[in-house]
């Protein structure tokens, strides 16, 4: 059929060299790398020793930070995520029928969406009417009153993808206050977390809409870059 079909065997130990054995993604070479590093550490040092130092470094760094997400890793975040949505909807007093959970209608911005929400979908055995598409948040004025959405994505960087699901910065202060979005990553920067803070706080939609993430995933890259330097 001309097509490359990638297999995972299942029954393999989910470490990280049997994953990458498996899926095989692209990696940099060992030389690409070696350039990139002192590249970085050229620009940041001014003497022979603090270079040899950052490169240093830097290769620590990539070899600790360098995570895989397994299925199992992923499952175990998602009932964290889980947790915190029954704790939010027991805290507001929402009925369990009105949780429903959102995704972005552009096609190219919409495949993680789909995986994280998908592998949530069948982890807790979620019926597909409770899985929305939506343009724009203005669609969930016409759910019940005291509704909750959430938007559950893998990875948050700068934040501005997850804000940008159902245009939220162009319509979230024309949404009822008796709806709930909460934004839902499973990993995310610290920035990224501070940015969808600032954003729901700019709508007027504090007390309303919330962002949740498994403490330990969220990630202070400045504070790191800070230590490397």
């Amino acid at each position: 059929m001309g097509k490359e079909v990638t297999t995972i065997r299942l029954e393999a130990p989910a470490s990280k060299a049997v994953v990458l054995d498996q899926m095989k993604p692209y990696m940099p070479t060992k030389g690409l790398l070696q350039s990139t590093i002192e590249t970085v550490a050229k620009h940041h040092t001014t003497s022979k020793r603090k270079f040899q130092k950052l490169c240093d470094n830097v290769a620590q760094y990539y070899e600790e930070n360098n995570n895989i997400y397994t299925k199992q890793s992923i499952i175990e975040n998602l009932r964290k995520i889980n947790s915190n949505i029954e704790n939010f909807v027991t805290e507001n007093n929402i009925p369990k029928e009105n949780v429903y959970f959102i995704q972005p209608q552009v096609p190219f911005t919409r495949k993680s969406f789909e995986l994280i929400t998908k592998m949530y979908q069948d982890l807790y055995n979620i019926s597909d009417d409770k899985i929305k598409v939506v343009k724009d948040i203005l669609d969930l004025n016409s759910y019940p009153p005291n509704s909750v959405f959430v938007v559950l994505d893998d990875v948050v960087g700068s934040g501005h993808s997850m804000i940008d699901v159902g245009q939220y910065e162009i319509y979230a202060k024309v949404l009822g206050k008796d709806k709930h979005i909460i934004f839902a990553p499973i990993t995310a920067s610290l920035n990224g977390i501070k940015h969808i803070q600032k954003t729901i706080k700019a709508e007027n939609r504090n007390g309303c809409d919330t962002v949740i993430c498994p403490k330990e995933n969220i990630i202070n890259y400045r504070s790191r870059r800070n230590r490397l330097l």
